[in-house]
């Protein structure tokens, strides 16, 4: 949608939207690793179910700050903990974080 809002210089869809629902449907999507206009009946246990959460509310993480190419190997390297103060998502696996 945004690539036909940007390449047409438009907002209004309304003259295309059977056309972006359908590259929308048949187009390939990583969280059910298959085009939504081919699951059925027939093969709907085939699509992934959800994954549950890694971390419970509480738990205590650890979050490496990434080294970039030309930091020394022996600095440290900025490692913070956090608690996970909720889950933000009932669906996603989205986390909010506070500081340990």
């Amino acid at each position: 949608m945004w690539k036909y809002f940007t390449e047409f210089n438009t907002r209004n869809y309304i003259d295309v939207i059977d056309k972006l629902i359908h590259s929308y449907n048949h187009s390939y999507h990583s969280s059910i690793k298959m085009e939504p206009v081919s699951v059925s009946r027939h093969n709907r246990k085939q699509v992934p179910k959800p994954e549950a959460p890694r971390f419970k509310v509480g738990d205590v993480v650890r979050i490496n700050k990434q080294k970039l190419h030309f930091e020394k190997g022996y600095e440290q390297t900025g490692e913070e903990n956090f608690s996970w103060l909720r889950n933000r998502a009932k669906n996603l696996i989205v986390y909010r974080l506070k500081r340990f």
